[in-house]
């Protein structure tokens, strides 16, 4: 599966080769399927053809209530990333939010932004910064709902 990231990828050597096996392969599963043809060395129009078909990418917020700690992190189903977590956990967990995984709410803007909480990997302390950050997030995506045409009752 491909998962579009904030990177532009011009050259192939730009992503290590087990990826880019990958990416072609499925790359070549796509266009076999919509019967377009493909040049599997075209990495421009494999680049192309993966963008085009890319499944969205999320930012999420999960707060671990027992220890007062928020993990940022990015998914394609935050829902069953959360679920995932819990599995085997103790600790509530709850989706705070999630937004599209796009500039200023990549993964890797939050963390740097948020380094000064960071208590260990994605875990940062629930603090007045990422209160803020998640309500940010919350009005991003409500405005990602409205610009669809998406109206709440």
């Amino acid at each position: 599966m491909y998962i579009r990231s904030d990177t532009s990828k011009s050259s192939p050597n730009s992503v290590p080769r087990r990826k880019r096996t990958r990416y072609r392969n499925f790359a070549v599963k796509i266009a076999t399927h919509l019967n377009i043809p493909l040049n599997p060395d075209d990495w421009e129009a494999i680049w192309k053809l993966l963008d085009q078909y890319a499944e969205p990418v999320y930012l999420y917020a999960v707060l671990d209530k027992d220890a007062g700690l928020i993990k940022f992190g990015r998914s394609i189903n935050p829902g069953a990333r959360v679920k995932g977590f819990r599995t085997g956990n103790t600790h509530k967990l709850t989706l705070l939010a999630f937004c599209p995984h796009i500039s200023p709410f990549t993964e890797r803007e939050v963390h740097t932004k948020l380094s000064n909480l960071r208590v260990s990997g994605e875990w940062f302390k629930y603090h007045t910064d990422t209160r803020l950050l998640i309500e940010q997030m919350r009005v991003m995506a409500a405005n990602q709902v409205l610009s669809l045409g998406v109206h709440r009752k």
